[in-house]
């Protein structure tokens, strides 16, 4: 038998004065239950009469209906009477339906499990020494939250961006993405939360803010603008054929076209009810607008453009805060991006053959392996695990909308490192290096510096152009970080095509006939390669100077991905001709002069000739074996030295 205490006593006796009125209860789960209060015991269990548990999800809520409903005093955190004269919710809060909440829920857990999973792959950051270097967790930290500040994809935030002037209006980009029409037939344009299958774009929180200093009166609208690109001559307008303006000017107005100082858009000829155009107005002395939540379905593929404007000069300062999310019909991916989660998904596979191919021939003959084989399959491993990274960061961003900044950074990481010790291979076999000169001799120091070199510049090319990525739109990194990776790749492949030439030489000098001709096809297959970059490279200038804004955004993928199916090749190539087999050292450099010349005419005879024999004597020639070896590898000797 339990008795209860006295606080229990004293908490039941108080729940008299609440009797037959209607309550909020807070419970320990955190859920929030609303009725009439009919009856208690000294336990402080209670009974609602007409009960509904609200929830309440960013400005969404919903009261779900619950009936007549049994409250455990011990679950009860805090009662209150609610005041039926007075609103329960400020104005901006929109009412839903239960299913609405219900995904507006499952979205918000899944964004809280993100974070914490991302805190949890930080975990690994929290140590004490690396590499024998203390470092501290401070900076650490400080490494993460910059990484976290600059993850931006299908969720665009705005942190404080400012209104710019362009022209007699000012703008903040909000974003621009490629979505395709959604894949239920049956769109309902009044649901704030669209089904799962639509596209939609959708405005969370989005509030403008302004200074005390210019809150002092009211303002005009400021809009928020959805248009797709071929729309975009809507947008503006000008009077008797002046200068175009966004925004809507006196002269406009008097001409009975739109309303001084709104946004000038006309209907689309395909759709009337596009563009979107909505706002709000600052009230005076209102520091914060809010826009009302909002979720625009797409019935139609195409690449869309969000632009926050307004018309008045007065609002100085004023900034935009919030977040939009973008949906495809399958995910969270833009629509330029969605095509190269599938395409990073073959090239795993395709990286994934070759490597089974390459690592069994390699276990097979490992006795017979020389130094170059081990760089061809240090180069596939990279290949298997930037292909995997790729993949997953895609299905990653997908799924949640938020761009998981460990795994891009890992991707971009093992990129690079694979495109350097791919192009530095290269650079060692044109050299010869393990095939006609057992090292590289003095030019090892520089091979390492033009690698480091490249590598720094790429990675800091692929960190701004993939973790850095807003906007579905194809990429524009700054010059200054391409010119260093372009020139490098044209000093490197003018240095590959040279050292191949002298190679050949040499080979052809030595009779080496094998190796002669594995060095033939391997600069032919790489003719090939640097024949069709340039003619890709001459159609993708072609490409982004004939699509200034985009509308050709679902071929845009071939781009990045014909590079990735091009090296594969040349990858492929290279391991066809220098497959770890039996006759593997047939290839490799050896002191020995038999192998030197392939065991193939490996000594030249020169005939002494003899005096003017008789008519009826013939004397037999004396053969005098001459190592023509040696002064070729004297030569080399000294050519290497002079390199």
């Amino acid at each position: 038998m339990s008795w209860a205490g006295p606080e229990d006593v004293y908490l039941s006796t108080s729940l008299a004065s609440y009797l037959d009125k209607k309550l909020l209860v807070l419970l320990r789960d955190g859920r929030k239950l609303m009725g009439t209060l009919r009856s208690f015991d000294q336990f402080a269990n209670a009974v609602l009469e007409g009960a509904c548990e609200r929830v309440i999800v960013g400005d969404l809520y919903c009261d779900i209906h619950l009936g007549l409903y049994v409250i455990r005093g011990e679950n009860v955190v805090l009662i209150g009477e609610l005041d039926l004269e007075r609103e329960e919710l400020p104005s901006h809060m929109t009412r839903v339906s239960d299913a609405e909440i219900r995904r507006a829920q499952k979205a918000e857990r899944e964004a809280s499990d993100l974070k914490g999973t991302m805190r949890k792959r930080m975990e690994f950051l929290d140590l004490d020494y690396m590499g024998g270097v203390r470092v501290h967790r401070s900076i650490l930290f400080c490494v993460w939250l910059f990484m976290s500040l600059i993850v931006e994809g299908s969720v665009h935030e705005y942190r404080g961006e400012r209104f710019v002037g362009k022209g007699n209006a000012f703008v903040v980009h909000g974003g621009s993405e490629g979505i395709y029409s959604s894949a239920s037939g049956n769109l309902n344009e009044t649901s704030v939360l669209p089904a799962n299958g639509d596209s939609y774009i959708r405005f969370e929180k989005i509030t403008f803010r302004r200074t005390q200093e210019f809150s002092n009166f009211s303002s005009g609208l400021v809009q928020a603008i959805v248009f797709e690109v071929e729309d975009r001559e809507s947008i503006g307008g000008s009077a008797y054929g002046g200068q175009r303006a966004v925004c809507c000017t006196a002269d406009l107005a008097k001409l009975g076209v739109c309303s001084e100082g709104e946004i000038i858009h006309r209907p689309s000829t395909k759709d009337p009810s596009w563009p979107q155009v909505f706002g709000v107005s600052f009230n005076a002395d209102e520091l914060v607008a809010t826009l009302p939540s909002k979720s625009i379905q797409i019935s139609s593929t195409g690449m869309y453009n969000l632009y926050f404007m307004h018309c008045d000069p007065n609002l100085k300062e004023v900034v935009v805060e919030g977040e939009t999310i973008w949906k495809n019909p399958s995910g969270y991916l833009p629509g330029r991006m969605a095509p190269l989660m599938k395409f990073y998904g073959f090239m795993s596979l395709g990286f994934v053959i070759i490597g089974l191919f390459w690592f069994s021939q390699y276990a097979r003959f490992w006795r017979e392996v020389f130094p170059l084989q081990n760089c061809i399959t240090l180069v596939i491993t990279l290949g298997m695990f930037e292909m995997a990274f790729w993949y997953f960061d895609y299905v990653e961003f997908n799924e949640t909308g938020i761009r998981p900044t460990g795994i891009t950074v890992w991707a971009v990481t093992f990129g690079t490192i694979k495109r350097t010790v791919a192009r530095l291979v290269i650079l060692m076999v044109s050299m010869g290096y393990g095939v006609v000169r057992p090292t590289l001799g003095g030019l090892t120091s520089k091979v390492i510096l033009v690698g480091v070199t490249f590598f720094v510049a790429s990675e800091v090319l692929e960190l701004v152009e993939n973790v850095g990525a807003v906007s579905d739109l194809s990429g524009k990194a700054r010059l200054f970080l391409v010119l260093p990776v372009s020139i490098l790749d044209a000093f490197i492949i003018i240095w590959i095509f040279k050292s191949l030439s002298a190679t050949l030489n040499k080979l052809q000098a030595r009779r080496m006939m094998v190796k002669l001709d594995i060095y033939r096809k391997f600069t032919n297959a790489l003719a090939v390669a640097v024949i069709v970059s340039v003619g890709w490279l001459c159609y993708e200038l072609y490409f982004k100077a004939n699509d200034v804004y985009n509308e050709h955004w679902q071929n845009a993928w071939v781009i990045p991905a014909f590079w990735q199916v091009l090296s594969f090749s040349l990858l492929c190539v290279i391991c066809a001709l220098w497959a770890p087999s039996q006759n593997t050292m047939r290839y490799a450099y050896s002191d020995d002069s038999t192998d030197e010349f392939d065991r193939d005419d490996g000594t030249l005879t020169l005939i002494k000739p003899s005096a003017i024999p008789s008519k009826d004597v013939r004397s037999s020639p004396e053969p005098r074996p001459v190592q023509a070896s040696n002064g070729a590898s004297d030569g080399d000797l000294e050519e290497d030295k002079t390199e």
